[in-house]
């Protein structure tokens, strides 16, 4: 994990001063100490007007291979005049 953050830190901040990961980690989160993980815990929200098979088959796998939290919430546009409404599709 060192080598990604010094490459990022080299790339993005070369004038600063090379320091630990760890302490880089906590003065920028200002944090006692690093975690033990990064990470480790993720959720997906997929919003859209539609659900296409290839999506839906991306959604079953990521949620049942790699436990992933993800969900998917649909919309739709109307028009009244010059207005524009947003609703939530259910079901």
């Amino acid at each position: 994990m060192f080598s990604i953050y010094e490459a990022y830190r080299k790339k993005y901040f070369p004038s600063q001063t090379s320091q630990p990961l760890d302490k880089a980690f906590c003065n920028y989160f200002k944090a006692k100490e690093m975690p033990e993980e990064l990470n480790e815990a993720h959720e997906l929200v997929i919003v859209g007007a539609e659900f296409s098979p290839p999506t839906e088959r991306i959604v079953n796998y990521l949620a049942s291979t790699h436990k992933v939290k993800i969900n998917a919430v649909f919309f739709r546009v109307f028009k009244d005049g010059d207005r524009e409404y947003i609703a939530r599709v259910c079901g």
